[in-house]
């Protein structure tokens, strides 16, 4: 991922004509790559059940409706986010899982240790 930004929680986007609402962000395999995408509910029906739920690449937003919100907290989560995909969208899908996988294993050493 270049130097694109992502749109914050609660952002209005568009895309194919239809407007959605960022709700979460995920990490997607396209062409053996890792995308940043986006975790939306179309506008302005919103989540009426898990069907209603969309991942859209970052990439495919064509218009940025309204901004969400950006306070402090939201800014350093943002710029985590943004970090973790600049990272990610350099490796291939295998070498995302075999790192993701090696961060879940991390953890669960860690929970261990903790309740150990």
């Amino acid at each position: 991922m270049d130097e694109m930004k992502l749109n914050s929680i609660g952002s209005i986007v568009k895309s194919n004509s239809s407007e959605y609402m960022v709700i979460g962000y995920k990490a997607c395999e396209t062409d053996n790559r890792i995308v940043p995408c986006y975790v939306v509910v179309p506008i302005p029906m919103g989540y009426l059940e898990a069907e209603s739920l969309r991942v859209l690449a970052a990439d495919k937003i064509e218009t940025l409706v309204q901004e969400g919100l950006r306070n402090d907290l939201c800014l350093k989560y943002m710029d985590s986010i943004e970090n973790r995909y600049k990272v990610l969208s350099g490796l291939s899908a295998d070498e995302w899982r075999a790192e993701e996988q090696g961060f879940i294993d991390a953890l669960k050493e860690l929970e261990e240790k903790t309740n150990g």
